[in-house]
């Protein structure tokens, strides 16, 4: 049984405005996800797949394999941690890498 706590309706208060803030914004990009929760593994996915073509090019490719590591691994944390601030963050890091 959960006890409900103020902090607990806060956070949860917090988390509801984040997500709102954040479908508001996917609408007027054009990009409309139905939540933070689909689309961020959607963005780690996609990614490793351009991982794999980095780690495929060689030597030339290893830059840029330490700095998609280092943004999946900041995207692996927030998801753990739950923390819904760093899924944004780290969502945004990730949407930036292209191949």
């Amino acid at each position: 049984m959960r006890i409900i706590t103020n902090e607990y309706v806060n956070q949860k208060a917090c988390l509801w405005r984040v997500r709102v803030k954040w479908r508001v914004n996917q609408v007027t990009q054009g990009e409309y996800m139905e939540s933070l929760a689909e689309a961020l593994p959607e963005e780690q996915k996609r990614v490793r797949e351009i991982l794999g073509h980095c780690k495929e090019v060689g030597p030339a490719g290893l830059f840029g394999v330490a700095m998609i590591e280092k943004s999946l691994e900041m995207a692996d944390k927030a998801v753990m941690s739950g923390d819904v601030t760093q899924m944004i963050v780290a969502y945004n890091d990730l949407k930036e890498i292209s191949g």
